[in-house]
């Protein structure tokens, strides 16, 4: 028997700073807030650093701060205040105009009534401070935007508990395995392990294996489809492995992502789910798939869950 146990908290850590790191970076470069790089003895900041070192004695060493406002030059209206292990693209008067996730250290702080605290609950603390400068935007978009951030950071937590938990790649692997053993998605995006399902599908649980897929199949008629290109005969294989559950003369069989299949049962009732089923090697997309029927392509499944950001079907 198999115990999957919950990710520690230093993995719970590890991904929320990853995510956070990822989402500060955003908004700066966005402009939906300003940065400046300031050093503990700036006249203008002297009050600051050394109420937040107060707060986190381990960061009295730290020579290079970043802080965040709502508007630019506004060191009193500071909401969030980073320790720098990097020192970011800077402009006049050490504006902060390009910077990388790597550049942060931790432990960040938040002002709250005039009193900095270590950030707790990032992802809502964030955006609902950007939302209460920002207004405009709508708060059910605010909402799904946290939501999105806090699943992204419960699948790193997991990926992060299973390192050094398979294998590593050999040189002569096959290009996916190498994709596979990826631990993290995008080095910027804060989304970047959002595995979201969008209803009707389920949620996705963190133990569920998105990197070898089950691929269902679906019998369409053919008076209901518009083929283009050489779709019919790439799929040859898998015509003739399904050749007595469809009619060929009449249907057109194509190959689905298994979570999928609840989005095509609910909108194309006419189309049949096959019995048949096989297990794919999926790439860091999750979407694009190598199947043993047909490994000579990488055949790309629409998937109706959120990941980085959008809803990976059609696109």
């Amino acid at each position: 028997m198999v115990v999957i146990t919950a990710p520690s908290e230093a993995f719970q850590e590890r991904a929320a700073n990853g995510m956070t790191s990822r989402l500060l970076c955003t908004i700066l470069h966005s402009r939906l807030a300003f940065g400046h790089v300031v050093r503990p003895d700036s006249e203008q900041t002297r009050e600051i650093i050394e109420s937040v070192v107060k707060t986190v004695p381990s960061l009295s060493k730290t020579e290079n701060w970043c802080i965040v406002a709502k508007q630019n030059d506004t060191y009193s209206e500071a909401s969030f205040i980073i320790p720098l292990r990097g020192l970011p693209v800077q402009g006049v008067n050490n504006k902060v105009e390009v910077i990388d996730p790597e550049d942060f250290d931790f432990p960040i702080l938040h002002q709250q009534n005039g009193i900095w605290k270590i950030l707790q609950s990032p992802a809502s603390t964030i955006m609902n401070t950007i939302h209460a400068w920002l207004p405009k935007y709508s708060k059910s978009r605010v909402q799904q935007i946290i939501l999105e951030l806090e699943n992204s950071v419960e699948h790193q937590a997991h990926a992060y508990s299973l390192e050094g938990t398979k294998e590593p790649p050999k040189l002569g692997d096959h290009s996916m395995v190498w994709e596979q053993s990826l631990i993290e998605g995008h080095p910027t995006h804060p989304m970047h392990k959002c595995r979201f399902g969008v209803p009707p599908m389920p949620h996705i649980p963190v133990e569920v294996d998105m990197l070898h897929p089950i691929v269902n199949f679906v019998a369409v008629q053919r008076e209901d489809l518009r083929i283009t290109g050489a779709f019919e005969k790439a799929i040859e294989p898998f015509r003739d492995i399904l050749i007595d559950e469809h009619d060929p003369t009449t249907e057109v069989v194509i190959p689905v992502h298994s979570y999928q299949v609840v989005n095509i049962t609910a909108l194309f009732p006419e189309a049949r789910i096959l019995k048949y089923e096989e297990r794919a090697e999926a790439s860091l997309n999750l979407r694009t798939v190598q199947i043993p029927s047909l490994e000579q392509y990488h055949v790309k499944l629409s998937c109706g869950i959120i990941l980085s950001g959008g809803i990976r079907t059609i696109t």
